[in-house]
């Protein structure tokens, strides 16, 4: 079975036969070029989108990175470095969400107390050892991306996963740019071409949340927590409902496979 038509029935099971829920999808199944207006996978409102600020865009190139028994479709994005992020806004008005989420000042967001998401990505460093954040954050909304390509990242910026600008091992970072909570927890593995299954957990509780991460697990059942190559007990409280993509300076990333759901089947399905 093809990449296209593996991913498609592993998608199908996951929304109608799991338990869980799928909540959004991106394989990166588009033609070679800019990512911005692509409005592919599942789950999401609208496409992804950039700043008019900057003068060049992420890309989707062609072949999708894999990994052992995990369901994959399409090509992949390359994250070209230079502070450019693209952004995609999830579609949290869905009905079927309607027990994950909460109003707030920024619409409807995941993270309700009491729930837990999933999410998990391939992710290479083609750059390394360039030292330069690379992979995706969480947001809490966006400021104006005609004046800011970042989108006012102090005030919505909340998650950061894969690689932090000061270190060359894949981490989870709660980011506040300068303000107090923040909170930086790295692996012991080097976040090189590597091709890697990141895998975190958000478990949301009144107050701070709690996290692992956990690196290449396999896809045959949900890892355990002690394997996990982080564990963060105090996580700062975060609510998201936007997902921002790119690299920093001298750097490029390769990123694949996105999946956000509220089971580990729902985000590594096994691609028998």
């Amino acid at each position: 079975m093809g990449r296209t038509l593996a991913a498609a029935a592993i998608i199908l099971a996951a929304v109608y036969g799991a338990h869980g829920k799928l909540i959004a999808y991106e394989g990166f199944d588009y033609a070679p070029g800019d990512v911005s207006g692509k409005s592919g996978g599942i789950g999401w409102r609208g496409g992804w989108f950039g700043s008019s600020v900057n003068s060049t865009d992420n890309a989707v190139a062609s072949g999708g990175l894999t990994f052992a028994h995990l369901g994959v479709s399409g090509n992949r994005m390359e994250e070209r470095g230079a502070d450019v992020r693209s952004f995609r806004r999830i579609d949290t008005a869905k009905a079927a969400l309607a027990d994950l989420v909460e109003d707030g000042p920024n619409g409807k967001t995941l993270g309700r107390d009491g729930t837990t998401i999933w999410i998990a990505f391939l992710v290479s460093c083609d750059s390394y050892p360039a030292v330069a954040y690379g992979g995706i954050h969480l947001c809490d909304g966006l400021g104006d991306l005609t004046k800011d390509p970042f989108g006012d990242k102090r005030a919505h910026q909340r998650m950061s996963m894969g690689r932090q600008n000061i270190d060359t091992h894949w981490y989870l970072g709660r980011v506040t740019n300068g303000a107090p909570g923040k909170g930086a927890w790295a692996s012991n593995t080097v976040a090189d071409s590597t091709v890697r299954l990141l895998v975190y957990r958000f478990d949301f509780k009144k107050g701070a949340e709690e996290a692992w991460m956990w690196i290449d697990p396999a896809t045959d059942k949900e890892p355990a927590k002690p394997a996990a190559a982080i564990h963060a007990e105090n996580v700062t409280d975060f609510r998201f409902n936007t997902l921002s993509a790119g690299a920093g300076p001298g750097t490029k990333f390769l990123l694949d496979e996105i999946r956000i759901g509220t089971e580990f089947a729902d985000v590594a399905p096994r691609d028998k």
